[in-house]
């Protein structure tokens, strides 16, 4: 069904692409990587470290939903070991609980949103130059529960150096 609804595939840089294209730049202060979720793709790691270190990027921002726990763990870790610059992980989150499986229709959607952040924030304990922040987009879905969300990232999640997260 999905090859049926991407007809027009995109082919996306290389991670070779990627290091070619940083001959060329001379440094970055900040790079947004996107196209849906990124994590999909499973040289994430080494794209982020390659932006960082090929690019000269002085920070990386991940936009993702965390449903790919394995490699947010392998992003966060090799980009910690190997580069001097930072990179922040943007958590989207819109509902808890049963409801994000709901918004998402994806099962078992938050508790696995609450499994990769909290694998990522020990990371961040380990590395001070891994980051993150927890995002929402006010809808009609949410729009109720908006505090309910900001007291859930406060007293839960606890991103580090930043109040009022959403």
């Amino acid at each position: 069904m999905l090859d049926q609804l991407n007809v027009n595939k995109t082919k996306f840089l290389s991670l070779e692409e990627v290091k070619e294209m940083g001959k060329h730049i001379h440094s970055m202060q900040r790079v947004h990587i996107g196209g849906g979720e990124p994590l999909m793709r499973n040289d994430i790691a080494e794209i982020t470290l390659a932006l960082s270190n090929e690019w000269n990027t002085q920070t990386i921002c991940l936009p993702t939903n965390a449903s790919l726990q394995k490699n947010a763990i392998a992003t966060a870790e090799l980009f910690g070991k190997k580069s001097n610059k930072y990179l922040r992980f943007h958590f989207s989150l819109n509902v808890i609980g049963k409801e994000m499986d709901e918004f998402s229709e994806f099962k078992n959607a938050f508790n696995l949103w609450d499994r990769t952040v909290k694998s990522v924030k020990a990371i961040t304990n380990k590395f001070s130059n891994i980051s993150f922040t927890v995002l929402t987009t006010f809808n009609d879905f949410n729009q109720d529960k908006i505090e309910e969300l900001n007291d859930y990232v406060n007293h839960e999640i606890k991103p580090i150096g930043a109040k009022n997260y959403i």
